[in-house]
């Protein structure tokens, strides 16, 4: 077993599921793989996230400067890291339920002045599934609960801390891959 078995599983199972929601809602989906609205500088990832980006990134990429977009988008705005981004870059976009506790956590390491909401928040692509944003009707099939994802991102995240000897609380800016 290697030290990213368990978040491989874990980007197997997610991208098998947002796979099937995009077959199931392709129509209502706009963001291409080359679709860079959501590509926005200063996205903070966990530590098994920076070490498998780290070690499976091609080593000729190189990082551009940016203070508004993501540093691994080329000079053609494509990523340069795509098959290796990170959980929140494969799930932006889509629609995702965060609970009071996983939006507050989701936010608390990207922001200083982080507010706990008093209810569950729902996030969208304003340029995906427009149909259902005016209706305000999302079929449940297509809502990605975060709970789902982030607990066992967490988790994943502190086993490979504690076998590696890192701080599992520690955040990384994705351009420092």
């Amino acid at each position: 077993m290697t030290l990213f078995d368990n978040y491989n599983q874990l980007l197997d199972k997610l991208d098998a599921h947002l796979a099937h929601v995009h077959q199931q809602y392709n129509t209502h989906i706009m963001c291409k793989k080359s679709c860079i609205h959501c590509c926005v500088a200063n996205i903070r990832i966990w530590t098994v996230e920076h070490d498998f980006i780290s070690q499976n990134k091609n080593p000729n990429t190189c990082l551009k400067e940016s203070n508004a977009s993501c540093a691994w988008l080329n000079q053609n705005g494509h990523c340069q890291i795509y098959n290796c981004r990170p959980i929140v870059c494969r799930l932006w976009g889509y629609p995702i339920l965060y609970s009071d506790t996983d939006y507050f956590q989701a936010i608390q390491s990207t922001t200083s002045n982080a507010q706990k909401p008093d209810q569950s928040q729902f996030t969208v692509c304003n340029h995906n599934f427009k149909s259902f944003i005016s209706n305000n009707n999302f079929p449940s099939s297509a809502i990605i609960d975060s709970t789902r994802i982030l607990t066992p991102l967490a988790v994943i995240n502190q086993l490979y801390c504690k076998e590696t000897n890192q701080n599992s609380n520690q955040r990384f800016l994705l351009s420092a891959c």
